[in-house]
């Protein structure tokens, strides 16, 4: 008998290939799990706007843990958990990044655009071609402090010299402890993700400055207390009455590490960071040789 009976995905880096598609043979593996009546989640750090043509192109019941689980949703778009920042620490965020010389971005629940929030123009720095990708997601406003108190924000996302979102997070954690959950990346550690928006700079001495840039640049992204897709298991296998044990969880991010340490079966695909690897029980092919449909004809095989 199968221990195993449901399987959560991250998304970038994991179900995704390097061109951000759904391979055929990720597919058609999950379609042969949805038929079979077996759970699928997608718990990734997009937002539902961004999320939503991978997750209707799956057609999995969820529940979906989305910005890290500062959103949890099922297949039909009901909404199960929803968890905002606190207004006072939005508004500290707010005049840190405006005194050190950082951008920000306040993103709201993603149902209907616009919903990110900005007040001056895009600067260039290594995410420049990220956020122009999504530029019609952008609402620029003259002060980000009346956003931050009329709108439910579900995340902030600071930009600037790793060094100096370090020292922002420092004295965060010292103002607002356990108030706040966050991700601070070395963008040198995401540029897997990057690489598919910098492929849209068509100036080759601009593109090498934004990489360039790369070797000191960071993203601070912060959410309401006790965001992390570790959490979030809890909404899924509630829903399903299921146990943690009898979860498979494929992933790649440091974000994904806190679910990988509750699941029966963490999964890795071959391209992870090396400490995910380390928390894993099996390393599956990469993210652009069907990782996912292998790590599924291993462990679902006699269903």
């Amino acid at each position: 008998m199968n221990r195993y009976v449901a399987l959560i995905l991250d998304l970038d880096g994991t179900l995704l290939n390097d061109n951000k598609e759904i391979s055929s043979g990720n597919l058609e593996a999950l379609n042969s799990l949805r038929l079979k009546g077996i759970p699928v989640g997608v718990f990734t750090g997009r937002d539902f706007e961004m999320a939503r043509g991978y997750l209707d192109l799956i057609s999995a019941e969820g529940p979906h843990a989305l910005q890290n689980g500062a959103l949890v949703i099922t297949g039909k778009g009901e909404i199960i958990g929803r968890t905002t920042v606190f207004p006072d620490l939005a508004h500290t965020v707010i005049n840190m990044a405006n005194v050190r010389g950082c951008d920000i971005v306040l993103r709201e629940a993603s149902i209907k655009p616009p919903d990110w929030f900005r007040v001056a123009e895009l600067r260039m720095n290594p995410y420049l071609p990220f956020l122009k990708a999504y530029s019609h997601r952008i609402e620029y406003i003259e002060d980000l402090h009346v956003a931050a108190e009329a709108r439910e924000l579900l995340q902030i996302d600071v930009t600037g010299p790793h060094e100096i979102l370090s020292s922002i997070l420092k004295e965060l954690s010292i103002k607002y402890p356990g108030g706040f959950s966050h991700s601070l990346i070395k963008t040198n550690d995401d540029t897997a993700f990057m690489e598919y928006y910098w492929n849209s700079i068509e100036d080759e001495t601009l593109l090498e400055k934004v990489k360039k840039d790369c070797e000191s640049w960071g993203l601070l992204s912060l959410f309401g207390p006790g965001i992390s897709k570790g959490k979030a298991l809890d909404s899924f296998v509630e829903y399903h009455s299921v146990s943690p044990s009898e979860v498979i969880f494929i992933g790649d991010h440091l974000a994904d590490i806190p679910l990988m340490r509750r699941v029966g079966m963490p999964v890795a695909v071959a391209n992870a960071m090396d400490v995910v690897k380390e928390e894993s029980k099996y390393v599956t092919s990469s993210n652009s040789e069907d990782g996912v449909a292998r790590a599924i004809a291993v462990f679902f095989a006699d269903l």
